[in-house]
C-alpha cells in the first residue's frame, strides 16, 4: 500500500512550522507576561487594603516575568534570523 501525500509527516524544515512555532513562543511569552503583570498588580491592590497576600503570590512575577522576557526575546531572535534569510 503506497501513502498518500496527506499521511507523510511534515518535514521540520518547513517555513510555515518554524513560523508557527515562533509565533507560538511570543504568545506564550506575551501571555505569561500579562498574567505576571495581573499578579503583582492585584497583589499590590491586595497589600493596599490590607490583606496580606500568601507568599508564594508574591513569588509568581517574580518567576514568571523573566520566563516571559526570555520567551519573547527568544521569539525576536528567531524572527529576525528568519528575515534575513529571505
Amino acid at each position: 500500500m503506497t501513502r498518500s501525500a496527506s499521511q507523510q509527516p511534515a518535514d521540520p524544515a518547513d517555513p510555515d512550522r518554524r513560523e508557527e512555532a515562533d509565533s507560538r513562543a511570543a504568545a506564550a511569552g506575551g501571555i505569561l507576561g500579562v498574567l505576571a503583570a495581573l499578579v503583582g498588580v492585584g497583589m499590590l491592590v491586595a497589600k493596599a487594603f490590607g490583606a496580606h497576600p500568601w507568599p508564594v503570590i508574591s513569588q509568581i512575577p517574580l518567576l514568571m516575568l523573566p520566563v516571559a522576557f526570555l520567551l519573547l526575546m527568544a521569539a525576536l531572535v528567531l524572527a529576525v534570523r528568519r528575515r534575513r534569510r529571505v
